[in-house]
């Protein structure tokens, strides 16, 4: 039976562990967190429970990962095929949860990534070579 692909939303907890296999293939490591968020009776946003688990990338996007500086803090949306380890350590049952991704995007809600600091709107427009608009068409 094949696993399911997942789709979800998370936020970086510590910093990514990338490692390189004996052949050299880049191989990462990444806890993620998913919380949800609940509002109150008086409209005040409260976290409800958290969920961790891995994310495991390999290859180029644990690469591609690594330029674009993915660190603690980000979001990021991630797609992949869950799977459920389980293990004992000592003399308990241990259950734990990873995705092993196909492709993973970075939020830019709160971050801007590549190279150097964020843009303003006129630096932007004069990169592209964008045209000055009196009335935006939109």
């Amino acid at each position: 039976m094949a696993l399911p692909t997942v789709t979800g939303e998370f936020g970086v907890v510590g910093t990514p562990d990338l490692r390189f296999s004996s052949e050299g293939k880049p191989g990462m490591k990444i806890r993620g967190v998913a919380k949800s968020r609940k509002r109150g009776v008086n409209g005040a946003w409260t976290d409800g429970e958290s969920t961790f688990i891995d994310i495991i990338v390999f290859d180029v996007l644990a690469t591609n990962l690594t330029e674009q500086n993915l660190g603690q803090g980000d979001s990021i949306t991630v797609t992949g095929r869950l799977a459920m380890r389980e293990w004992e350590q000592d003399g308990q049952k241990r259950t734990s949860y990873q995705i092993t991704a196909e492709s993973i995007g970075m939020s830019l809600r709160w971050k801007h990534y590549g190279s150097g600091a964020a843009m303003s709107v006129d630096q932007m427009k004069e990169s592209l070579g964008a045209e000055q608009l009196e009335d935006a068409p939109f």
